[in-house]
């Protein structure tokens, strides 16, 4: 497989893997007891997106590609110990890029059917945790309007 499609799904794990939604679930903000729920579904995107990241990683070394799993941006450290609230609409937007990126991946991929694949699968699911993370921040908004 060409070089530059196998770097183009690393990426793509890059930019999943060293994502807000996997630092927030490695950083355990603050969520108060009444909306302990939030957490929990946090903790679940973040599984299903360090699964994806562990297809894109077996494909690409299933092809005989080194595998770069990238750093955290250095300005996400000023987010520990801050509270779930103050990190969803960051996450929402976050998200939102996310999913430009994959599609652009698509668009950058082409050629490459079986990576093509993976990225529409991942599309999919990053529009599923857009949709999430919008009702997460919305049911806060609407709290906090009342």
């Amino acid at each position: 497989m060409p070089e530059l499609q196998n770097a183009c799904l690393n990426e793509v794990l890059i930019r999943i893997l060293r994502g807000l939604l996997q630092y927030a679930g490695e950083c355990w903000p603050w969520s108060s007891a009444e909306h302990g729920e939030e957490y929990p579904t946090i903790a679940r995107l973040v599984a299903e997106q360090q699964e994806q990241v562990q297809e894109l990683a077996d494909l690409i070394t299933e092809r005989g590609a080194l595998v770069d799993f990238g750093t955290y941006p250095t300005e996400f450290t000023d987010l520990n110990y801050v509270s779930l609230d103050y990190l969803l609409d960051a996450l929402v937007q976050e998200q939102v890029q996310l999913l430009a990126d994959v599609r652009q991946a698509m668009t950058d991929c082409a050629g490459d059917p079986e990576g093509l694949e993976r990225l529409e699968q991942i599309a999919k699911q990053a529009q599923q945790h857009l949709d999430t993370l919008s009702e997460l921040a919305a049911a806060r908004t609407a709290d906090s309007s009342t």
